[in-house]
């Protein structure tokens, strides 16, 4: 007979691993050699990736995304980013001199905004964020584009994502 683990609560554990558990599957996880780890730069994010294995460098070294240059919005798609920066551009237009109302709605005060009609909470002054936000992002979009990048690099460009050409 075999020991396998036994979950002291269930409610601290998944459903999947649950099952992992009562069927015996195991997730399996490749060990990387620490020698062999190689770490590659996000374009999108401006980070460093975990360490990966030699077969996965391969492939992610070669992945294409379409990049906001105002943000760090990405998509796999093409022409998701350009809708990404023409919401963002209507967003501030509307938004341009909106302003946060305070109302009751029952007994909780609510915080509205008046130019979408969202409703925030007042502890958190989420309704007051939400407009710097847009104020923020509307400005970095006025000359914001699309561009087709590879996502991740060996190392951090100089200035800029390096831009593949369609």
């Amino acid at each position: 007979m075999t020991s396998r683990p036994v979950a002291m609560t269930d409610d601290l554990i998944d459903q999947q691993t649950l099952d992992d558990l009562r069927t015996g599957r195991w997730p399996v996880r490749e060990e990387i050699e620490p020698q062999s780890a190689q770490r590659l730069w996000d374009n999108v994010d401006g980070g460093w990736t975990g360490p990966l294995a030699t077969a996965a460098v391969s492939i992610y070294i070669r992945k294409v995304v379409y990049k906001c240059t105002g943000c760090h919005e990405a998509s796999q798609h093409p022409g998701q980013v350009s809708d990404h920066i023409t919401s963002v551009r209507l967003t501030g237009e509307r938004h341009r001199r909106a302003r946060i109302k305070v109302e009751l709605r029952g007994q909780e005060p609510v915080q509205m905004c008046s130019a979408c009609g969202a409703m925030f909470s007042p502890r958190k002054n989420a309704g007051y964020k939400h407009l710097e936000n847009i104020k923020i992002l509307a400005p970095a979009h006025k000359e914001a584009r699309e561009e087709r990048i590879l996502r991740f690099s060996l190392g951090p460009p100089s200035a800029k994502a390096e831009v593949v050409p369609a």
